[in-house]
């Protein structure tokens, strides 16, 4: 693929890049006024400075290269540099500021703060801005889930589902067909090296998921990572749908589900002296199977195949409604492992405000609950007991955000959950009927289609 024309100034980089050097100092002592400074510190090395603010004096841990000192108009310099970089549509949105900054440092450390004799425009394009286009390239990462069991592989958009045999499997080829550099024995130690690296990740979990994306080498595992949690929040939005809600099938990036457990002690101070020993579970009690049954599940009755056709537009290309429809299931993923009840139920009524309130819309207790009962009701009379049901779980919902309200029932945190899948899949089966997120909250508006106590979406 052909790279984009490069919208920054490669002149003006060269310009901004011998200011820093004119102002980059070794050893990083100053006995003067210093307006700004930027340090690159090297280990052990003393470092002093004075400025308007105050006197600074101490000792670099940990560094690497020799410390170096960017002084006033270089320290400016240095900033612009970064940001005429950044105009780069590719290395802002691929690459970013840190790893701009980073490239930079390791040319400045590795010339020892003196200006290169080569050409400074040469030097921009080799040394900064190549091995950060280098970087960026397409990439498959494995991304461990914890507690979900993968009988069946699954995909949704980018991201597929796979046990963690079938994980190893794959790496187990690719590495095996990999040729390190030296002679044979040291390529067979590195081969091994890296394998039980492999074995250690596939050991730890049962299921991974298997990311394909095109990113920057030093972000390529934040970047899976966040299109992982994509794919989870939608797999995990239906957990009620498939198991019992005694029981707690969570999953989750490493991250998000703490395995084990915690020791309590109670004692009793009556006259008896009871006690209590118990083991507490933190964390998933049961895991979340992927199977045949499960997957035939959110085919046939959760319109697995339309939320697959969403995900397969790039999410640039989306309109209003998809857009909206993956967010909610975003708020929802989130809300099945909020730390707290009430977190829970908060999370759900997000997820329902994402789906019923327009952009921009301010979110009133009519608009919410005249629209949630038109998507759910059936006729007038369970329309009617719906907004009066909504608009009190609304108040608590309220009570929440600006009153740190604490006390949501079990029983209303399940119905919230069950509101927000229900509204979510019905909008899924019928997405392709409107045209906007817009479109569809005025044709679920009561009063814009011209019913007093709710309706049917036309």
């Amino acid at each position: 693929m052909s790279q984009p024309s490069a919208s920054y100034d490669k002149n003006r980089l060269a310009d901004l890049l011998k200011t820093i050097y004119d102002f980059t100092k070794l050893g990083a002592s100053d006995s003067g006024n210093c307006r700004r400074c930027k340090i690159l510190g090297g280990s052990g090395t003393r470092i002093c400075f004075s400025s308007d603010k105050g006197a600074f004096e101490g000792v670099v841990p940990d560094g690497h290269g020799p410390t170096l000192m960017i002084f006033d108009d270089g320290a400016d310099a240095y900033e612009q540099f970064v940001t005429e970089t950044l105009k780069d549509g590719d290395i802002k949105n691929l690459v970013g500021a840190d790893a701009i900054e980073q490239q930079l440092d390791t040319l400045l450390r590795s010339t020892g703060g003196k200006l290169p004799e080569r050409n400074l425009q040469e030097v921009v394009r080799y040394d900064v801005l190549k091995p950060l286009r280098d970087g960026i390239q397409d990439w498959v990462t494995y991304v461990p889930i914890e507690n979900l069991v993968v009988r069946v592989p699954l995909r949704l958009g980018d991201v597929n589902f796979v046990s963690a045999d079938f994980a190893r499997e794959e790496c187990q080829r690719f590495f095996d067909g990999f040729r390190f550099a030296g002679d044979v024995e040291r390529q067979a130690t590195q081969t091994q090296g890296i394998l039980k690296h492999v074995d250690a990740a596939c050991n730890d979990v049962r299921a991974f998921a298997k990311v394909a994306l095109h990113a920057y080498d030093k972000k390529a595992d934040d970047v899976a990572a966040a299109k992982a949690l994509v794919a989870v929040n939608i797999l995990r939005s239906h957990t009620h749908l498939l198991f019992s809600p005694g029981k707690k099938a969570l999953i989750g990036l490493p991250t998000e589900i703490t395995r084990g457990s915690w020791k309590s002690i109670s004692i009793g101070q009556g006259n008896e002296r009871p006690f209590q020993l118990q083991d507490k579970i933190k964390g998933y009690l049961v895991p979340f199977v992927l199977d045949q049954p499960a997957l035939d599940h959110l085919v046939d009755k959760c319109h697995l195949g339309l939320i697959q056709e969403i995900l397969d537009i790039p999410a640039s290309n989306r309109n209003s409604l998809q857009s909206a429809i993956i967010q909610a299931f975003q708020a929802l993923g989130r809300a099945i492992v909020a730390p707290t009840i009430d977190m829970r139920f908060l999370g759900c009524t997000i997820a329902l405000e994402r789906m019923l309130i327009r952009d921009r819309e301010e979110s009133t207790t009519e608009r919410w609950s005249d629209r949630l009962a038109v998507v759910l009701g059936e006729d007038p009379g369970q329309r009617q007991s719906l907004i009066q049901r909504a608009k009190g779980l609304y108040d608590l919902r309220s009570r929440i955000v600006h009153a740190a309200y604490s006390g949501v029932s079990d029983v209303d945190a399940r119905l919230m959950e069950e509101w927000a899948m229900r509204v979510i899949l019905s909008t899924v089966e019928r997405y392709k009927d409107f045209s906007s997120h817009e479109e569809f909250c005025r044709k679920i508006d009561p009063r814009e289609i011209g019913l007093s106590s709710g309706g049917n979406i036309s």
